[in-house]
């Protein structure tokens, strides 16, 4: 090492290959092996703690031998910096220093200098240390601010979804209306709407939008906004599936693809009009009567392509059946398929349901036959929604 070493340019050096930087990146300290080897170390290593405190990940090693650990664990040491200094105790030459800021332990720097330590090498030494616990103690708020921001787009999200969905189901003469909505982790992009018309007829729909988070929510209420508007000038069901798909393919940045169905209960012409498209499970059912799967396999997703095969069936709806449907998160769970096979656990849950003397509408009774099934994942389970119309006799 040089007698008078250039203290500013250790500095220097060393926050400049931090500048613009996001994060502890591989290859980020790639540009200090020249100041490393002016400085006479021979190897050399940074270590910065992770989201545990009991231990540090190397990010950094200089050498054609390192001898440093690439991940130093707590045991019965004071810190970390003392673990890494335990172990790397026998290396000739090696100086070991705590990267330390504002009371915490951020991680470590070891390097091995042959020769013998002089004032100026640690001195130098010193400074390269205080200058990577400048650079860790950047990186730390940074990281947080983005944990912080994404925490805060989270809640806001599940905010959003709760407004969209939680809220008072209307009560209308000769039916039963109810949906079940269980949220993941981040909020998803399921949705639903009961809308009561005139002379006894309701109008609703259900459907999930691709994606997760603040954006698909926000995807998901333009959506809902559309099918009202559409609603408004239009009676027929195919016409709303298609409007949003001319909004969903139209925008092509968003690349969003959403599953919807729409339907409308007659209970005085005991009708069930429906247009649907994409992965969702529905089925008409009812106590002694035979389950009428109306899911459509293969269907094409709206967004896909610009002008998807869409028309409106009809069907009978008679007193004591009820239509129940689930959106994809709730029927394409890994282990629902493992214990049923495809789609025939979903239509012998439902079954079992039926032959049960249940207390509770549908959507709840088969949505509590069915959840544990899907929290038992190993993955967070996805966000379901079931829904369900019950024509009491």
């Amino acid at each position: 090492m040089k007698k008078n070493v250039d203290l500013l340019g250790i500095i220097k050096a060393t926050l400049g290959t931090f500048e613009h930087r996001q994060s502890f990146t591989p290859g980020m300290f790639e540009p200090l092996r020249p100041l490393l080897a002016e400085l006479g170390y021979t190897a050399a290593a940074i270590y910065i703690t992770d989201d545990y405190p009991d231990r540090m990940h190397r990010v950094f090693g200089y050498g054609e031998a390192s001898p440093f650990p690439g991940l130093v664990v707590m045991t019965k040491r004071k810190s970390l910096h003392k673990e890494l200094e335990n172990q790397v105790r026998d290396v000739p030459g090696v100086m070991t220093a705590q990267l330390f800021s504002h009371d915490r332990e951020l991680g470590a720097v070891a390097v091995v200098h042959p020769t013998p330590r002089s004032a100026a090498s640690r001195e130098a030494f010193s400074v390269l240390v205080e200058s990577l616990s400048v650079m860790a103690y950047i990186e730390r708020i940074r990281k947080n601010d983005r944990r912080e921001r994404e925490e805060r787009e989270v809640f806001f999200a599940q905010s959003l979804t709760s407004r969209l969905l939680v809220r008072e189901v209307p009560k209308m003469k000769h039916l039963r209306l109810d949906y079940k909505h269980k949220r993941s982790l981040e909020a998803g992009g399921d949705f639903y709407d009961f809308v009561p018309e005139k002379d006894g007829v309701l109008f609703g729909f259900f459907g999930c939008c691709s994606g997760t988070g603040l954006r698909t929510v926000l995807e998901v209420t333009s959506i809902m906004r559309l099918i009202f508007k559409t609603t408004a000038v239009s009676d027929n069901l195919a016409d709303i599936l298609r409007s949003v798909n001319r909004y969903l393919v139209r925008d092509k940045r968003r690349a969003y693809q959403a599953s919807l169905a729409a339907f409308r209960v007659d209970v005085r012409r005991r009708r069930l009009r429906l247009a649907k498209a994409g992965r969702l499970g529905m089925l008409v059912c009812g106590p002694g009567v035979e389950v009428m799967n109306l899911t459509a396999p293969g269907s094409t997703f709206l967004g896909m392509i610009d002008k998807p095969e869409i028309h409106e069936d009809e069907y009978r709806f008679e007193p004591g059946q009820g239509l129940f449907a689930v959106t994809e998160g709730f029927y394409t769970s890994r282990n629902c398929q493992k214990a049923h096979g495809d789609m025939n656990w979903f239509l012998q849950a439902v079954e079992a349901t039926l032959a049960k003397k249940r207390k509770i509408d549908l959507a709840n009774a088969i949505f509590n036959d069915l959840t544990p099934c899907a929290e038992s994942e190993t993955q967070p389970a996805p966000s379901m929604l079931a829904l369900s119309v019950e024509y009491l006799r």
